[in-house]
């Protein structure tokens, strides 16, 4: 991909909702704060029924791009449905609860101008991301700063990309198939691997954005009570298999789901399991836990 370095490309901020009110505000206010200019919010309402249209709608940018969905949907299809509408050069994501830093989209438009010479195809750009609680310290995600090659590392589970730091060229987007609609736990680790399997990625050695934990969240506590997010990952996991890397990571997510399983007392859906759990390592498991929690 050649670009004029003398030309702002425009970008597409992706913002999915659904009764976002709580940190609404926040999430915009630091769009509106970026140094970079030329982007495009396509703010997608999941069929919202709190405030969330209300405050949106509260902001005159004309760079805010309003969006309601026909019915509510699961995330995964929610993502697919906001990225049709998305007409910049470059797409990034920030969800209604996170929040980035004012230089975020300046360092990756910058570093992706910097490569647009090269021979090389960029297929990703990422960053250093904080995790942070309501009123706690936050606290570094545990991101390698890997570049390059970096389908292996993902695979396996060794790093991750936080979904705040992502920035993408739309084509490599549409070229992978974007977005699986039918995740709603890992559409984000599913893209992620697509795109890294095909194309190089380059590393922002700073901290771009902040990642909101809370229990409302799909990564929250009470929206992963059913364990449907194992069911998913081990579902994306076995299309990778027999890689070898994919398998450790196959039957690692197997003996968590089993352990979970079991905390729950859903014996029916661990019977069908346990066949192909591997049963040594499910009795190490809780072990692992404890020695991971206070000794790592």
């Amino acid at each position: 991909m050649h670009l004029d370095m003398n030309k702002k490309p425009l970008i597409s901020v992706i913002m999915n909702c659904y009764n976002g009110e709580s940190f609404l505000k926040e999430a915009i206010e630091s769009l509106l704060q970026q140094t970079y200019a030329n982007w495009e919010l396509v703010f997608w309402d999941n069929a919202s029924t709190d405030q969330s249209k209300n405050i949106l709608l509260s902001y005159s940018d004309k760079r805010i791009k309003y969006f309601y969905a026909a019915s509510h949907t699961g995330l995964g299809t929610a993502r697919v449905e906001a990225l049709k509408k998305a007409q910049g050069i470059y797409i990034t994501i920030l969800d209604a609860d996170d929040i980035w830093l004012k230089d975020k989209l300046s360092f990756q438009v910058d570093k992706m101008l910097s490569f647009s010479s090269s021979s090389k195809e960029v297929g990703l750009i990422y960053g250093r991301c904080e995790l942070f609680f309501e009123g706690s310290i936050p606290k570094e995600t545990k991101t390698l700063p890997l570049e390059g090659e970096i389908f292996d590392q993902l695979l396996s589970g060794k790093t991750s990309i936080p979904l705040p730091t992502l920035f993408f060229p739309k084509n490599v987007y549409d070229k992978v198939g974007g977005f699986n609609a039918s995740y709603d736990y890992c559409n984000d680790l599913d893209l992620l691997l697509k795109i890294s399997s095909k194309y190089d990625a380059f590393f922002i050695d700073e901290v771009i954005a902040k990642y909101r934990m809370h229990n409302k969240s799909l990564t929250g506590l009470s929206n992963q009570s059913s364990g449907k997010h194992y069911i998913e990952y081990i579902r994306l996991i076995s299309q990778y298999l027999p890689n070898p890397k994919a398998a450790k990571r196959f039957s690692d997510l197997l003996n968590r789901y089993a352990f979970f399983l079991i905390k729950k007392r859903k014996f029916t859906e661990l019977m069908a399991i346990l066949p192909i759990v591997r049963k040594s390592a499910l009795l190490f498991y809780p072990v692992k836990v404890i020695f991971r929690r206070f000794f790592t």
